[in-house]
């Protein structure tokens, strides 16, 4: 197993866990404490990688905010595709920021391509997985979703 399906498989069972039979419920959780301390770490790393923009990404929201319009429904502040003028003005207002950040752009890339190489590592720990009969499955599990359940041999 690659170390970027056992964070896919992770992602699984915390969409699904909260459905289904309690014999369901308690399979993924199980699985979940099975692989939780190897995913922490992976997404420790990451969180680690993405500290490095921190800065570029509150000035830019900063810009966005001054230049930008207010969208109620998503409750957040953008740059209208359509107003031309808006578009322009951002670019020309985020071209200093991305001068000033080229290191940590650069720093960052550079970190992000080694964890996504890290990633297709395969983990060095073995899992044994508690399984469970696809008739305990609920019927509103994702296709996607079991198919990672049985690719793990999670659903039998």
């Amino acid at each position: 197993m690659l170390k970027k399906e056992l964070i896919e498989l992770y992602k699984a069972i915390g969409k699904e866990k909260g459905k289904g039979s309690i014999k369901f419920r308690f399979t993924l959780v199980k699985n979940e404490t099975i692989i939780s301390n190897e995913v922490k770490a992976l997404m420790e790393v990451e969180s680690g990688i993405n500290k490095i923009m921190e800065p570029f990404f509150k000035e830019r929201n900063d810009v966005v905010r001054a230049i930008g319009v207010f969208d109620k429904y998503a409750q957040t502040y953008t740059i209208p595709k359509d107003n031309k003028d808006k578009v322009f003005e951002f670019y020309e207002k985020i071209k200093p920021l991305e001068t000033k950040f080229a290191k940590e752009k650069e720093e960052y890339d550079k970190q992000i391509e080694e964890y996504f190489n890290l990633l297709e590592e395969k983990v060095t720990k073995e899992f044994k997985f508690i399984s469970i009969a696809i008739d305990n499955c609920p019927d509103s599990l994702t296709t996607e979703n079991m198919e990672t359940f049985m690719k793990c041999k999670i659903i039998i």
